[in-house]
């Protein structure tokens, strides 16, 4: 079993859509991701709040591999909303070493406040060096640690480095009680109506980052399938039946975003191409729906490639 963990609801919507075969557990969601049994735990925000939930997932499962995965704020000013990085400093560096991420590859500071302001974040990239900063990897890496299970901590950029947040994070939500605050939003909003115009926009950047996270967490799982085993060749995401995706995808309700979609012919060569479990030698017989499609979890014999 894959652990995988968000802080809040919102930001795992898409794998949670993903996901096939599910079932409610009290300290999460457990189910398929395309071949890898996982469970989606939400450790809700701030340092003590991701102590303490992946603390009693850790009590109940042995899991392979923790993956960390949410939302960061930037520091580095070339990053961009949408964004992902793989956190160097808190990842194992055995999975750094062995798998290969598309992504970039630095460190990530974990604070136990937010950081609001644009002259904040220049002065903690000044002092910390880190590419971007969030607010639970830190404590979920001292878990892992004390419970001897591998991590890798993947995070999206929500919100670039000389942007603020356009409303102060006590005002929409409660940490002690782990939950938003929408009528003090809007009496915020009300009050500070110069805010309602970059509050829309930062809220129009959380699909986009939501979507590369989404991508992200599914490449890592595919990633950490393949580690020191032989190649599953239905990895992946695809969708339903031939006939759904000729034409616009009629499904409504939006999932991953993947790169291509390919269906496998039998045969082929054993053991897996590194970083990518396609099979040596095998022939593909279509390439279907291309980047931003809607999709579901795949069928048997189908598997995605990020071209």
């Amino acid at each position: 079993m894959i652990v995988i963990t968000f802080a809040i609801p919102d930001e795992s919507r898409d794998i949670r859509r993903a996901m096939h075969g599910i079932a409610r557990l009290e300290e999460g969601t457990v189910g398929k991701l395309g071949a890898a049994e996982v469970l989606l735990a939400h450790t809700g925000v701030g340092h003590e709040a991701a102590r303490a939930a992946v603390a009693r997932v850790l009590a109940r499962h042995q899991p392979r591999c923790v993956i960390a995965a949410g939302f960061a704020g930037a520091l580095d000013p070339s990053l961009r909303v949408g964004d992902v990085i793989v956190a160097e400093n808190f990842t194992t560096p055995a999975l750094l070493a062995c798998c290969r991420f598309p992504h970039q590859l630095g460190a990530l500071t974990s604070q136990p406040h937010p950081v609001e302001t644009a002259e904040a974040k220049r002065a903690l990239a000044a002092t910390t060096g880190a590419l971007a900063v969030d607010m639970e990897t830190a404590a979920i890496a001292a878990e892992c640690a004390r419970a001897g299970v591998p991590l890798l901590a993947v995070r999206a950029i929500s919100d670039a480095a000389a942007e603020p947040l356009p409303v102060p994070f006590a005002e929409w939500f409660d940490m002690t009680r782990q939950r938003p605050r929408p009528l003090s939003l809007l009496r915020h909003l009300a009050r500070h109506p110069s805010a309602i115009g970059p509050f829309v926009r930062f809220l129009r950047g959380l699909p986009r980052a939501r979507a590369a996270l989404g991508v992200a967490v599914c490449e890592s799982v595919a990633a950490l399938l393949d580690l020191g085993s032989t190649c599953v060749p239905h990895v992946g995401f695809g969708v339903p039946p031939k006939r759904t995706f000729q034409g616009r995808c009629q499904h409504r309700r939006p999932s991953l975003l993947v790169a291509s979609l390919r269906k496998v012919r039998p045969g082929g060569t054993p053991g897996p191409t590194p970083g990518t479990g396609v099979l040596p030698g095998i022939r593909c017989a279509a390439r279907f729906p291309k980047r931003g499609t809607r999709v579901h979890p795949a069928p048997p014999g189908y598997f995605v490639m990020r071209m």
